[in-house]
């Protein structure tokens, strides 16, 4: 009886190990330009805020509707940036190499489920 307690107790001794200070988030969602989807790719840059927020960038690739899906070691603070598939090059003398704007934007990624949904912004 002793050593089945003890046994139990040693698992979920470990259990609480492994899923207390966990970090990890799980992160999907959709990028659109104009309402249509963006396909290409999307970065998760980690700002670098704190130890749960420090490493490398990962890419993640969009599919045909624009939806992605990651899991990810870092929480905190990222930096977003898309590179659609379709980007023109070289760009013809008064228009853009893409509809919408594809600057960088920040996010919170926290533990656990994440939904990130972009909706790039039209230039003008």
């Amino acid at each position: 009886m002793k050593f089945r307690i003890n046994v139990v107790a040693i698992f979920l001794a470990v259990l609480t190990v492994i899923g207390c200070g966990s970090h990890e988030a799980q992160v999907s969602g959709r990028v659109t330009c104009q309402g249509k989807a963006v396909v290409g790719s999307i970065l998760f840059s980690p700002k670098g805020e704190g130890q749960s927020n420090t490493g490398p960038s990962v890419p993640v690739p969009l599919n045909e509707d624009g939806r992605f899906e990651v899991r990810l070691k870092t929480i905190g603070m990222h930096i977003l940036t898309v590179t659609p598939r379709d980007v023109k090059f070289p760009v013809p003398a008064g228009e853009f190499d893409y509809p919408c704007d594809r600057s960088p934007v920040e996010r919170e990624v926290r533990a656990g489920q994440n939904d990130i949904t972009l909706e790039l912004a039209v230039r003008k």
